[in-house]
């Protein structure tokens, strides 16, 4: 008699069968080693021109970039010890015990990824601010800090509610713990947005009216609007968050979101020492606190030593007001500033910017100290 007797099964032996085995966990954990790798790099640049080269520049805004820095690293880590974890494996293939420290690790990695995002916002803000160095921005950047510094909160908050249930270990979420989550990330990725086009798009509205060439615009706007690359990552992230929640498989599905959510301020980090690579490339020499020591000095037209008030300019003038150099102390650092070989970059634009405005009707206009006369 032949038996009809179906042997059973057991549900990892099904699901090995059956099912995906496949696994993402590799990838995820080089990426992010990568990631850090390029953030510890770019923290040494800043680190060295701003703290070493040129010793006196050091400012609060370098020191949002390190904590930046810093809690992006430990997003990193984050994504790198949920990995380990099951981060990238299929979901069928995962023990209990690992799916309860996964929780941990990916709640550990919102709150690093908000944070990190809202120093590095606070970066580019303060550097805006230092940058221009005119009344009415700087006035303008600290009502934007004020702003995100509540809305950083709220975010950092409304995060904690909605995981409550998941971090007390009911991993099986409800339709509803679930929407709340999906609801949760979505107002946090639109906040983050908006705060992004603000930041990133505030200095091509005020170098709009600016008088200069069409090349030298266009160099200003590369330097000021790189970070529009971060809203495009910001964007393709979005775009993968109702994937990422409503697939019955998502520690495998979040690995894309997990990995745009690192590249964001990993990239605005990134773009946030733009400003420095042309001190970093200068080859001539310069004492550490940023004063000229090279041949590049200044002369006046009569052979005579140079009038400290009157730097000569390293591009032609394209119009009689181009000679108009202000006088007041604020303006007279930041042109200093730009004498040196190691100047700072962002005062270079500084000069640059109130120097070519000249007296173009634009709500940011302020008053200026009448030229110096010979």
């Amino acid at each position: 008699m032949i038996s009809t007797t179906i042997p059973r099964i057991t549900l990892e032996r099904a699901a090995t069968v059956y099912l995906p085995t496949d696994t993402k966990q590799p990838l995820v954990i080089g990426l992010a080693a990568a990631f850090t790798a390029i953030i510890i790099i770019f923290m040494g640049i800043r680190i060295y021109i701003r703290g070493y080269r040129m010793r006196r520049s050091w400012k609060i805004d370098d020191t949002m970039f390190i904590l930046s820095s810093i809690f992006t690293i430990a997003q990193c880590v984050a994504v790198q010890l949920s990995a380990s974890q099951g981060l990238g494996a299929h979901l069928w293939r995962l023990p209990f015990s690992t799916l309860t420290r996964f929780t941990v690790y990916s709640f550990v990695l919102v709150l690093a990824y908000n944070i990190s995002f809202s120093f590095i916002k606070a970066t580019f803000l303060l550097q805006h601010r230092r940058a221009f160095g005119l009344p009415s921005i700087m006035r303008l950047c600290d009502i934007l800090l004020g702003i995100m510094l509540l809305i950083s909160v709220a975010l950092l908050i409304m995060n904690g509610v909605a995981m409550k249930s998941y971090l007390a270990g009911n991993l099986l979420l409800t339709v509803q713990n679930i929407d709340k989550i999906t609801t949760v990330t979505y107002i946090t990725a639109g906040a983050h947005l908006v705060s992004d086009i603000v930041i990133f798009i505030l200095p091509m509205v005020v170098l709009w009216p600016v008088r200069v060439t069409k090349t030298q615009k266009i160099g200003l706007y590369a330097s000021f609007g790189v970070g529009v690359f971060t809203i495009v990552i910001l964007i393709f992230k979005i775009v993968n968050i109702s994937e990422t929640f409503s697939s019955p498989d998502p520690s495998y599905q979040v690995v894309t979101a997990t990995v745009l959510a690192i590249a964001e301020p990993t990239s605005a980090i990134v773009f946030a020492c733009a400003p420095f690579i042309r001190p970093l490339l200068q080859r001539g020499g310069a004492s550490k606190d940023g004063s000229h020591s090279s041949s590049r000095h200044l002369t006046s037209t009569s052979g005579n030593q140079a009038d400290p008030m009157r730097p000569e300019r390293s591009m032609q003038p394209q119009s009689p007001e181009c000679l108009s150099i202000p006088t007041s102390p604020q303006m007279v650092r930041i042109i200093e500033a730009e004498r040196s070989i190691d100047g700072d970059i962002e005062d270079y634009h500084a000069a640059l910017f109130v120097e070519r405005r000249g007296n173009s009707m634009n709500p940011f206009t302020t008053q200026l100290s009448s030229p110096t006369k010979d």
